[in-house]
């Protein structure tokens, strides 16, 4: 039923936590050995089921499930914030990967300048909680709950401010583009 479903109607996939364990990557646990074979499975899975679908399957699955694709005047990078999430030993949380976060930055400023539009797609709202709700969240619920999952939190604040940048970059360089 699922294969009649996305064989009918046009879908690009988008990995989340909630094909791994919610909020996946932004509790320390998760970055153990402990971890790895459930983290490998879990990936191996989500590839096999939705972004092999856009990516291909060879019979390996990348390091990251990111994908861009142009449709027309517009261009779309959908953003993998699970397969390299995870807590560093400084106590940051990385959200992108550096060959993801490469990628993104080469989508945005070296590719697609005729593109009218640009579409980052995104699994975890930018804006979505005030760092002061966050802030005080991380320290009253339990590591890894839906506000460490969150870009405003202080651990991802600067992967965010990362993003951000990026992102200013791009319209700074390329302010006739649509951003969605």
């Amino acid at each position: 039923a699922f294969q009649r479903l996305q064989a009918r109607f046009a879908s690009y996939p988008m990995i989340d936590d909630h094909e791994l364990v919610d909020n996946f990557g932004s509790a320390k646990a998760h970055a153990t050995d402990e971890w790895a074979a459930f983290r490998e499975g879990a990936l191996d899975a989500a590839h096999d089921y939705q972004t092999s679908r856009v990516l291909g399957h060879d019979g390996t699955r990348p390091e990251s499930l990111h994908y861009s694709f142009r449709r027309g005047d517009i261009a779309t990078f959908v953003m993998d914030q699970r397969s390299e999430r995870r807590v560093q030993e400084d106590e940051t949380l990385q959200i992108l990967g550096p060959a993801q976060s490469e990628d993104l930055r080469r989508f945005l400023l070296d590719e697609h300048a005729d593109a009218h539009v640009i579409a980052l797609v995104s699994s975890v709202p930018l804006v979505h909680m005030p760092e002061l709700m966050t802030t005080v969240g991380v320290e009253l619920l339990n590591d890894g709950s839906d506000i460490h999952d969150r870009w405003s939190q202080p651990a991802a604040r600067g992967a965010r401010d990362s993003l951000m940048r990026l992102i200013y970059a791009h319209r700074t360089q390329r302010p006739w583009q649509g951003l969605v």
